[in-house]
């Protein structure tokens, strides 16, 4: 009986600490909430479900979280089976799936973050956010449909259960996931969590003697499930959830006053032809040693096998952008011949350029690029 009565009481212990910590999360976060952008309101980190400025996250099971300061995932984990997914960002709103040829743009829109594929199926995955700036809804739109609803009890962060639909030709599914949080951190995130999951399947088939569509539903067994995770969070990690925070995008300034730097660029068509590479960041390492002009890096991925297509007689051109400029001064431009990569493939190609007397400097804002 004591040794029960003792277990009860850590219980009791460590839940009245978890309270405390998810109320003082919640002040925090209410505090700032209207002071905040709507990339800060919509971050990668708030369509997961965390609060402050998280850098990593590592559950019991295997999942993996890891974020840029600005807030969007750089990779993540399913479980510790799957295969980890690396994004590449040209610039917060814009990244590559490493392997994938096309990227994804990340469009804010009222209340709604949607992250598009950028190519003619248009496939996305859109999240929907309540008036308190907490996740409601998400859902994928693509070859098959599936969405999740989060419901919360007055001004908690965390929802108290998640209700998970999914279907494809073969039927559909609902799951409803209910939550109870054992410790939480002064942010306001879970450390640990137990879970109830509760399942109905639906199953779509013929019945060919009575010709007619049929439905078999099937309850699955009822699971409990418990994780514990540990996070990590950037230094001064009160920046998404304090006030007045300003970007931390800096203007674009040349020549610049430490390297690397990134510069900003421009993909322009020529004859409606489409570049068979996708040119996710150009960095600029440094001005030459011998004073004639700079070096720079170039990083993408291949979006054409461009093996096809003769890289002897394949080049592209860097043209200077000049501030407020109406034209293309492609006089100045410098042509190089670009490396073969296949689809989906990741290159570096490193080159120089902005040579002395063939740009204004005070005027440099970027690239144009333009194949040839």
């Amino acid at each position: 009986m004591k040794i029960k009565t003792f277990l009860l009481l850590v219980a009791l212990i460590l839940l009245s600490s978890a309270c405390k910590n998810e109320k003082a999360g919640e002040a925090a976060y209410y505090a700032a909430l209207d002071r905040l952008t709507p990339e800060q309101k919509m971050s990668g980190r708030k369509v997961r479900l965390l609060y402050g400025n998280v850098k990593t996250v590592t559950r019991s099971d295997g999942h993996l979280l890891e974020f840029n300061e600005d807030g969007n995932p750089v990779r993540t984990k399913a479980d510790a089976d799957s295969d980890v997914k690396e994004y590449r960002y040209v610039n917060p709103k814009r990244y590559f799936l490493k392997g994938d040829p096309y990227p994804y743009n990340i469009i804010f829109d009222g209340n709604t973050r949607t992250e598009e594929w950028d190519n003619e199926e248009k496939l996305s995955t859109g999240y929907v956010f309540d008036e308190k700036g907490r996740l409601k809804e998400y859902g994928i739109h693509d070859y098959y449909s599936a969405s999740e609803s989060y419901h919360y009890k007055d001004n908690a962060l965390l929802p108290f259960k998640i209700v998970c639909l999914f279907g494809d030709e073969s039927g559909e599914s609902e799951t409803t996931l209910l939550y109870t949080y054992t410790k939480t951190d002064e942010k306001g995130n879970w450390l640990e969590c137990k879970i109830k999951k509760t399942s109905v399947n639906k199953e779509s088939g013929y019945d060919e003697k009575k010709g007619e569509e049929t439905t078999v539903t099937t309850e699955q067994p009822v699971e409990y499930i418990s994780y514990s995770r540990t996070i990590e969070y950037f230094p001064d990690d009160d920046s998404e959830n304090a006030p007045n925070v300003s970007s931390k995008t800096e203007a674009f300034k040349w020549p610049p006053k430490k390297y690397p730097c990134n510069v900003p660029f421009k993909i322009l068509k020529k004859g409606g032809r489409e570049l068979p590479w996708n040119i996710a960041s150009i960095t600029c390492t440094g001005q030459a040693k011998d004073k004639s002009g700079y070096t720079f890096t170039l990083k993408g991925t291949g979006a054409t096998d461009t093996r096809k297509y003769g890289m002897g007689s394949r080049t592209i051109s860097f043209v200077p952008e000049e501030k407020d400029s109406q034209t293309i001064k492609t006089d100045m431009a410098a042509a190089y011949i670009f490396p073969e990569a296949n689809t989906g493939e990741d290159f570096e190609f490193e080159f120089k350029g902005l040579f002395p007397g063939y740009y204004n400097e005070d005027l440099f804002v970027g690239f144009l690029i333009l194949g040839n």
